[in-house]
């Protein structure tokens, strides 16, 4: 970026409605230039300083108060360097090929971030980014695994040997790598208080290198919410106990939001071993606290789960390509709680496509699964049988009904033509999703079985035609041929496909179990993924006529491939199943 340039791109913002007075122009040393001048706020006249980086536009500029102390503290403005935070960078899109524009929208975007701060809605906007604020003040830092409820209560502060601090309302909130073996026996144990606020609640948070809250400050602030709990349980809650040490965590309702909160911790040390929120004392010294968010209402949605499939259980038999991806996915949508069945151990071959990698091979297929799962996702609950499904079954080691969805994917037909017909004779069986893919990256599927309803994996095996040889009528390739490949001999046949084909069969089964699981599918349909042809016929195959239907016709004749004389599912001729697709 040139003087030159930049005088250019002044001109043409000028012209076109910037409200920048003349300043100083100075290049820096990194390539970029950096403007001093005044901006007219609400009627002062404030100095400000404009940082353009070399490579300006593709980053906002960055602007600062000069002089903080003539607008005293506001909102959105870092009080100790003067940064004003006009503009969030999430999302934000930046028209490189106009920088003038991107000036002139900064420039006019901090005169209203400051004329808001100065204005009658400075505590709401405060209020907006208090966790940003409480941040500010620093303090020790303890890993909140408490999910925030509307009702106050005793939760219990930890202290490990590892310095690491963690607080929790019952054992069971915390991730089973904290609760695990005799690690809470050695831990130092201090009592907690958790109060939420009322919706309402707003005020202006300590500020940086300034006193922290005093005592009467902070009961000040509490009071009103302290006045809606009955005096019974306040008593209960902030009885004297000898309590010198201990914590304290407000929950204030987050601007805007009806459910979610803002966290914020105050240690306090009591001088005479009373509740600093109890009718006694006042001697206490305070400090903030930094909650760490790591409960499990917080991280899941923010990670995209849904807490509502927390408590359900799944049963998934096999670990290999598809499994392998299905469990990672299962974990991420927020299923805390899968086991694991398989009796093979990953071998080098299939290293590439495996979710595991290099790292599960020689290993227990679900063993290995189960202990990666744990390591990556804090809640995770996984329990692994390296044995057969059949085996399992036998020995009663799987109840099969105390799971609320069972999902195969073994890439074995006949083997999960008889889970199929053994799974939907057990009372009380759950529901059964089957995954598999094809060869050469043509596509792959997922079938959701409902027992006592029409529509099994048998069903496409059921052909009208009795004299018809036994084939899967799902799949899109032409029935009939051998897709086994060999590399260097029999010892090394496999069916061609990558991981890419595994992950979005995986995928696809997973958004169909978050369907189930949440009783947003009420049916069985048959789900598929359609990819190119362009490998398998180049090997030297054919495609079959489902491979001819378009994704909306797919999605569409989901229910089509109930065979009415299914010998596993038949049913009734008078219900609204629709005719076979062949």
């Amino acid at each position: 970026m040139t003087t030159e340039a930049l005088e250019a791109w002044l001109s043409v913002a000028t012209a076109t409605g910037l409200v920048l007075p003349p300043g100083e122009m100075q290049p820096d040393n990194d390539g970029g230039f950096r403007i001093t001048t005044t901006l007219a706020v609400a009627g002062l006249s404030v100095g400000i300083l404009i940082v353009l980086a070399h490579d300006f536009p593709k980053d906002a500029p960055l602007v600062l108060v000069q002089d903080s102390q003539l607008l005293g503290r506001l909102p959105h403005v870092f009080r100790n360097a003067g940064v004003v935070c006009y503009s969030t960078s999430e999302g934000l899109l930046l028209n490189r090929q106009q920088p003038e524009t991107v000036l002139t929208w900064a420039v006019k975007e901090t005169i209203r971030t400051l004329e808001e701060g100065l204005g009658t809605s400075q505590v709401a906007e405060f209020m907006r980014e208090l966790e940003v604020y409480w941040r500010q003040l620093g303090g020790p830092e303890v890993v909140n695994f408490y999910n925030p409820s509307s009702e106050a209560r005793t939760l219990t502060s930890y202290s490990a040997k590892d310095n690491l601090r963690w607080l929790a309302g019952a054992e069971q909130e915390m991730p089973p790598r904290h609760r695990a073996g005799n690690k809470l026996l050695t831990t130092i144990k201090e009592k907690a208080t958790y109060l939420p606020l009322l919706p309402g609640t707003a005020f202006i948070p300590p500020a940086p290198n300034e006193p922290f809250w005093t005592i009467d400050q902070l009961r000040e602030l509490v009071k009103p919410t302290l006045m809606a709990i009955p005096s019974k349980r306040r008593r209960q809650l902030f009885k004297s106990g000898r309590d010198w040490n201990g914590l304290l965590v407000l929950a204030v309702p987050l601007v805007g939001h009806k459910s979610h909160v803002t966290l914020l911790g105050i240690a306090y040390t009591s001088l005479k071993g009373v509740h600093p929120l109890g009718e006694r004392g006042s001697a206490f010294d305070l400090k903030p606290v930094q909650l760490l968010r790591w409960e499990r209402s917080y991280l899941l949605p923010r990670g995209g789960g849904k807490m509502s499939l927390t408590p359900k259980k799944v049963l998934v038999i096999g670990c290999g390509a598809i499994g392998g991806h299905l469990a990672h996915e299962l974990s991420q949508t927020g299923i805390l709680y899968l086991t694991l069945v398989d009796g093979d151990r990953l071998s080098i071959e299939n290293m590439h496509r495996h979710a595991l990698g290099m790292a599960g091979v020689g290993e227990y297929k679900a063993i290995a699964l189960r202990d990666e799962l744990q390591r990556k996702y804090l809640y995770a609950e996984v329990t692994a049988i390296a044995k057969p499904i059949e085996q399992a079954l036998d020995a009663g080691e799987i109840q099969p009904e105390s799971f609320d969805l069972v999902i195969a994917a073994t890439g074995e037909a006949t083997l999960e033509r008889y889970l199929n017909e053994r799974l939907r004779a057990i009372a009380g069986a759950p529901p059964v999703i089957y995954s598999w893919l094809e060869p050469y990256g043509i596509g792959g599927h997922a079938l959701l079985t409902r027992p006592h309803q029409a529509g099994c994996l048998e069903c496409l095996y059921t052909s009208p035609n009795p004299d018809a040889p036994l084939s899967n009528r799902a799949l899109f390739a032409a029935p009939d041929q051998q897709f086994s490949l060999a590399l260097s001999g029999c010892g090394s046949l496999h069916t061609p496909y990558a991981s890419l084909d595994a992950s979005q069969t995986a995928t696809l089964a997973a958004r169909l179990a978050v369907e189930a699981l949440t009783s947003s599918q009420p049916e069985s349909p048959l789900w598929s993924w359609k990819g190119s042809d362009r490998e398998l016929k180049a090997a030297g195959f054919k495609v079959g006529p489902r491979y001819k239907l378009t994704e909306e016709t797919l999605r569409r004749d989901a229910m089509r491939y109930i065979a009415p004389n299914c010998p596993v599912c038949a049913f009734d001729s008078n219900t609204n199943a629709a005719t076979n697709h062949e």
